[in-house]
């Protein structure tokens, strides 16, 4: 878990990952998963239909800041590897994160199944995820639905209310920042500069 953080959290208030799985299925139905190729799985764990939250790690105007990928099963590093430089050649990685992309592998595949892979992403597009949930809290929060359970509680004030809405609204604004950020020229230091 420390990995995950060190890994895919580059900036302190930017450790929102999204997650994906493929492939899917019931138990039982382990013949429809397995006659799926690995670079089928690969593409599935990066499609918005397989994510577990409802966002687009690939959508075009976002930021991909982080990225990894656990292959397990029938997996090499040569194969995780022809994954990752498709992903930073597709994905929309900032400038700075394009080699942010972890890889992980497990020899022992999923009860049933002959391999799977798990990713998670850690994209800008989370903020659509975020303005979703702020618009419902907003709208629950003008009926004061709900509220008496929690202004109940000793200790609790109605301020805390505003407070989650800040730091959502300010999470927010750092993933934006994170995406509008264009790719900076940094002067190369001179060879005489160390001498």
């Amino acid at each position: 878990m420390n990995e995950i953080n060190t890994n895919m959290v580059p900036f302190p208030k930017l450790n929102f990952l999204a997650s994906s799985f493929s492939p899917f299925g019931i138990c039982g139905f382990s013949k429809v998963s397995n006659a799926m190729s690995r670079k089928d799985n690969f593409w599935n764990t990066c499609s918005k239909s397989n994510q577990l939250v409802k966002i687009d790690p690939m959508e075009a105007d976002s930021a991909l800041i982080a990225a990894m990928l656990i292959g397990r099963g029938e997996y090499s590093v040569t194969v995780m590897r022809k994954y990752v430089d498709i992903l930073q050649n597709k994905a929309p990685f900032q400038h700075w994160s394009r080699k942010c992309i972890k890889i992980g592998l497990c020899g022992v595949a999923p009860n049933g199944l002959d391999y799977s892979m798990l990713a998670l992403f850690n994209t800008s597009t989370i903020t659509n995820l975020f303005d979703y949930v702020s618009s419902h809290y907003q709208k629950l929060l003008r009926r004061k639905a709900h509220i008496h359970h929690y202004t109940e509680v000793q200790g609790f004030e109605f301020d805390h209310f505003n407070e989650c809405q800040n730091i959502i609204a300010t999470v927010t604004d750092h993933y934006e920042e994170i995406k509008k950020s264009k790719t900076e020229a940094i002067p190369r230091l001179e060879s005489d500069v160390f001498c």
